[in-house]
């Protein structure tokens, strides 16, 4: 914990940014290198990261689980891109805008073959579910493009209807809701080498 005398606040805005700083650095330094650093989102947003900084990502999402909700709807995709690359996918991102429901396709070879998972985001409010309508376009594109599998991804839930649909299809389709994704989000602070991903 980094402690603070109230004389420490009596200087200027830039004296006390300075203590702050030096009271930081002190307290991280016996730290691992990859935990000093937090990823900001502007730096997400700048793009370029690396696995490395998706960890600092992660770490970043994990003590503040609502900051997600701040990503725009590409930097989500981009950021569960990330998640699945850290999953030995190799990936490719949809289009954007008017991609067919597609986000994401995400290319895995296993011992069984090569499976095709078609992902798609919804970086959703909480209060607003994914409903039915979307988890059969997906799955209708995973028919239409003769996918493996199909993978909903949303930071909020899915309606009723969506999850009585998604039974039926179950085993070519899973759903990662924002519960579950601060699940994954926490297992893989813990041990980045866990595939938290199937």
């Amino acid at each position: 914990m980094i402690l603070f005398k109230e004389a420490d606040m009596t200087g200027s805005f830039a004296e006390i940014v300075l203590l702050l700083s030096e009271k930081i650095e002190n307290f991280t330094k016996d730290l691992p290198a990859e935990e000093r650093r937090l990823i900001s989102l502007e730096e997400f947003r700048n793009g370029g990261i690396q696995f490395q900084d998706t960890l600092e990502l992660v770490r970043y999402f994990d003590s503040n689980p609502d900051e997600i909700f701040s990503l725009m709807p590409r930097e989500f995709e981009i950021f569960v891109s990330k998640l699945l690359e850290k999953h030995g996918y190799q990936v490719t991102l949809g289009k954007g805008s008017r991609d067919g429901g597609v986000d994401i396709f995400a290319e895995r070879r296993c011992m069984f073959g090569t499976e095709l998972t078609l992902v798609q985001c919804k970086r959703n409010r909480k209060d607003r579910k994914v409903g039915e309508p979307v988890v059969k376009q997906l799955f209708g594109d995973i028919e239409s493009r003769n996918a493996t599998k199909g993978l909903l991804v949303t930071t909020s839930t899915f309606t009723g209807p969506a999850l009585v649909y998604i039974e039926s299809v179950k085993y070519r389709m899973s759903l990662i809701d924002f519960g579950k994704l601060q699940n994954i989000i926490s297992a893989l602070k813990k041990d980045p080498s866990c595939p938290v991903i199937q």
